[in-house]
């Protein structure tokens, strides 16, 4: 199992304009048969939510997801069962 973190700010820059942030991660076959994908979020100063991950173009299974108000956060986790296995695969957190 791997656990891969994504945490930032909501800030247009930080996002480049877009509603979405790749990130890339290598499967040599030694992650295992689970990929989890962490994220959290600062929404100030607007609202944003995750709401999809994909791993290598496979859309993975939403674990949990909550808007922490008090701290202005979203918490979003991600489950991919056998993640594809590849070089500079490509984790895209919308």
């Amino acid at each position: 199992m791997a656990v891969f973190e994504v945490s930032g700010t909501n800030s247009n820059a930080n996002w480049n304009g877009a509603n979405y942030k790749n990130y890339t991660l290598t499967n040599n076959g030694g992650i295992g048969n689970v990929l989890v994908v962490y994220v959290t979020i600062n929404k100030n100063p607007t609202s944003r939510k995750v709401t999809t991950c994909t791993y290598g173009g496979v859309t993975m299974t939403p674990m949990y997801n909550i808007d922490r108000n008090g701290l202005v956060l979203n918490m979003a986790v991600f489950e991919l069962i056998n993640p594809p296995i590849g070089t500079n695969l490509t984790i895209r957190v919308n």
